[in-house]
């Protein structure tokens, strides 16, 4: 923050000696071309003239940001800017008629025709009125152009504190998604191990021995929010060993995931909780079991990931998507937006597909 307001107040400080330096230079190339004007005398004039501007335009900045005007409604700002203009300008104007460029900004033909009489009662007047006119233009411009930067500096800083508290939001609902799917997650595991001890107690040990891997990878997925593919199938193996010992022949696994496809990354927690799906769902309502099908390759910078499994041959309609589903889906939408999908096929007889897709970002 402190970085942030020192880059802004050094950019500020740039652009006020940048700006009214390149006018100075300019009224002092300009006043060069009149010949009746001493030349260091009107360029010491300038350069103190345009300083004094600097330093009325910053007092003006202080003045205005304490009562707020960049608050203000453009018809509002607007009449204060020209207030403010005239009432710089006139001082300056006025400091203007005691220095050797007085009447620099009055040509003489504007006086052309005029009786000479009168060319002294005239000539002041018109000169301050002119001097009044150029400096309140000058402070109208800059005015315009700070308030314009103002704008659009809060109109980005409002963007950003938007996208802040929408990254907040998904991060909360993302976390809130993940606190539902463990713990379902975690039961079936222990309802796993609850079947084996009373079956066969040595299968038992070698199955606790796998829920402890699995409640390892369940505490870090808490810590973040993708893994490689290769790295999530170590999880979803290990819990496929842990059915299959529950299910025995009844389970038959089949994994076909490209080499490449291993080192893309997706979500934590999104595979295993497909598959959880296909054994609650499908291999679990069928007396004879079935298989399981993982595939995985990449295309155009694209993950494709399968997971086939046999289902109880029953309408569709019957068959809603279940917590996890719904869970996984809306993670990929709120982390990849509309770039990512999961979509559950059912119009194959005795046979679910869930497809996903998932892009990777280089």
């Amino acid at each position: 923050m402190r970085a942030h307001a020192s880059t802004r107040h050094f950019a500020y400080w740039l652009c006020q000696t940048g700006g009214w330096g390149i006018l100075s230079f300019l009224r002092i190339w300009t006043a060069a071309d009149w010949q009746h004007l001493p030349a260091i005398p009107a360029a010491i004039a300038i350069v103190f003239l345009n300083a004094a501007g600097l330093v009325f335009t910053h007092v003006l900045r202080r003045f205005m940001r304490q009562r707020g005007w960049q608050l203000l409604s453009i018809p509002h700002l607007a009449l204060r800017i020209l207030a403010a203009s005239l009432v710089l300008a006139l001082p300056l104007a006025q400091a203007m008629a005691f220095t050797p460029v007085s009447t620099m900004q009055l040509p003489d033909s504007w006086l052309h025709g005029v009786p000479s009489r009168w060319n002294i009662d005239l000539l002041p007047a018109l000169t301050l009125t002119v001097n009044v006119c150029n400096w309140a233009l000058i402070f109208a411009t800059w005015l315009i152009i700070y308030f314009t930067v103002v704008r659009v500096r809060e109109r980005r800083v409002a963007e950003l504190r938007q996208l802040e508290l929408t990254r907040a939001l998904q991060h909360a609902e993302l976390q809130l998604l993940k606190s539902q799917l463990n713990p379902h997650f975690l039961f079936n595991a222990l309802n796993t191990v609850r079947f084996l001890i009373t079956d066969d107690p040595q299968k038992a040990q070698i199955a606790i021995t796998r829920l402890a891997s699995t409640l390892r990878y369940t505490l870090q997925a808490n810590l973040q929010e993708l893994v490689t593919l290769a790295h999530e199938m170590e999880i979803v193996v290990n819990y496929l060993e842990l059915e299959k010992m529950r299910f025995e022949e009844r389970l038959t696994v089949r994994i076909d995931v490209t080499s490449d496809a291993s080192q893309a990354h997706l979500p934590v927690m999104l595979l295993q909780t497909v598959v959880e799906n296909s054994m609650k769902h499908g291999i679990a309502n069928l007396p004879a079991g079935g298989e399981i099908l993982i595939e995985a390759h990449l295309e155009d910078s694209m993950l494709h990931l399968d997971v086939r499994n046999d289902r109880p041959n029953e309408s569709p309609s019957r068959r809603g998507r279940g917590t996890g589903l719904r869970n996984s889906e809306e993670r990929l939408r709120l982390m990849y937006q509309s770039h990512a999908s999961l979509e559950l096929d059912l119009s194959e007889q005795n046979q679910a597909v869930t497809r996903i897709r998932i892009p990777q970002i280089r």
